[in-house]
């Protein structure tokens, strides 16, 4: 039975969030420890694995409030910001969020979803951070340069680009099951 997007919607908050929690400690103890990156948009990931703040986490979350109701298709890593695709009511906006994840600095609505790409996104059942949380941890201490919708053999992924080593890997996850797709990991350049 498919789920509506109201129910994808929720999921993918509630893995935003036991993310976040899984970054941040879980711990009442202690303080949160700092969110922040010195570094600017190219921290690394650690997507799920406690060890520092995830930027590309927090910006999917971010620009998921930034546009009520939405979901995050696309992110990529710019000079200045962390860019977002994500899609509501069928309609694609670009959501700009600051270097370490926490606020949007500019959304801008953008054209209604052809029937392409509206199929890709109904095809959806795994969210982009859980994706990234899998993707992640094909690639520890990489860094997550990209990630969007693409289709592979017939079938639907999040394409997720990593760079580790000085070599850029593209990990797709298949957006219906979670599960690695495609070929095994080798660098797609270095």
């Amino acid at each position: 039975m498919r789920q509506s997007r109201t129910s994808r919607y929720a999921r993918g908050l509630i893995v935003c969030a036991l993310g976040l929690a899984l970054v941040s400690g879980c711990s009442d103890d202690e303080p949160a420890a700092d969110t922040t990156t010195p570094a600017g948009p190219t921290a690394t990931t650690s997507a799920g694995t406690g060890t520092s703040a995830d930027p590309v986490l927090l910006a999917i979350s971010t620009a998921q409030t930034a546009v009520p109701g939405s979901q995050a298709i696309a992110y990529e890593v710019d000079s200045t910001n962390l860019d977002l695709e994500v899609v509501a009511d069928d309609r694609s906006y670009e959501v700009y969020v600051d270097p370490s994840g926490t606020s949007a600095t500019q959304t801008e609505a953008g054209e209604v979803l052809e029937a392409e790409d509206r199929a890709m996104v109904g095809a959806i059942q795994v969210p982009l951070a859980t994706a990234i949380v899998t993707a992640s941890g094909q690639m520890p201490g990489g860094v997550v340069r990209e990630a969007d919708l693409e289709t592979l053999s017939g079938s639907v992924v999040w394409d997720i680009d990593i760079v580790s080593g000085g070599a850029l890997f593209a990990v797709r996850v298949d957006v219906g099951t979670g599960a690695l797709a495609g070929e095994p990991l080798a660098p797609v350049s270095s």
